[in-house]
């Protein structure tokens, strides 16, 4: 018995819905490193059990064998040996997964193919035919988010309308923000117009102003000069009285 088998351990959890079918798989080993592992050869099948609503992803932590020349291969999976669902590059110890899409629930009997071309080395004190070996085989159920990707390509599709909108918008406003500019611009103009007419109207007001001022000074000055005539016409016209009266007593 190897170390790690007295407990059941695997390549797979326990409560993974797969298990190891057909004759080419090995019995479990560990690496010198600790590494729990299966060689797998030709004939080597999986049994997955799936259940409704759900996809899943098959992950193998996988490295090439001597059989496939310890060299990069391809991993292709097949639908009951017949339909090919995947082939997965694996070009040394990787992890590579492929998807089984959600459908109704049954049970996938998988054949695992390794295709290179590639001449087998020698496996010194080991008569098997190793393709490769597999360090872990996990399966992680993926929800089925259909109806979310529906609904969220609903909502793009509604977000792309509301923005052909806000983009009619801003070109309605980017055309009437260019008239109301344009219609600021001329009654600016227009304003500028009254201010020069209002500028000279009242450079034409003060002016008048001033002629006005000037007349009344030199009206001012006629009635002063008119006083004064109109004074001494007074006093010689009251001369004239006293003399005419003068007369006329001197004559009686």
């Amino acid at each position: 018995m190897k170390p790690g088998e007295e407990n059941g351990m695997d390549i797979f959890h326990e409560w993974a819905p797969v298990a190891l079918a057909g004759a080419g798989w090995y019995s479990k080993e560990r690496s010198p490193e600790g590494d729990l592992f299966r060689w797998a050869t030709d004939g080597a099948w999986l049994d997955i059990a799936q259940l409704p609503g759900l996809a899943y992803d098959v992950t193998f932590h996988i490295e090439p064998g001597p059989a496939v020349g310890l060299k990069p291969f391809d991993l292709a999976i097949y639908e009951e040996g017949k339909r090919k669902l995947a082939s997965l590059e694996v070009p040394g110890r990787e992890r590579v997964t492929f998807r089984l899409p959600p459908g109704e629930p049954r049970v996938h009997h998988l054949e695992l193919r390794p295709e290179n071309g590639e001449k087998p080395v020698e496996a010194p004190g080991d008569t098997r035919t190793l393709r490769y070996r597999v360090f872990s085989l996990e399966i992680t159920p993926v929800p089925d988010v259909s109806h979310l990707e529906e609904q969220i390509e609903e909502r793009d599709a509604q977000n792309d309308v509301l923005q052909g909108r806000v983009d009619e918008l801003e070109s309605e406003a980017a055309t009437n923000a260019e008239q109301y500019t344009a219609a600021i611009t001329q009654l600016q103009r227009e304003v500028d117009v009254r201010d020069a007419i209002i500028d000279r109207l009242e450079q034409t007001i003060g002016r008048l102003r001033s002629e006005i001022e000037e007349l009344q000074r030199v009206t001012e000055g006629h009635h002063t000069e008119l006083e004064s005539v109109r004074a001494l016409a007074e006093e010689r016209l009251a001369v004239i009285r006293a003399i005419h009266d003068q007369g006329q007593r001197a004559a009686t």
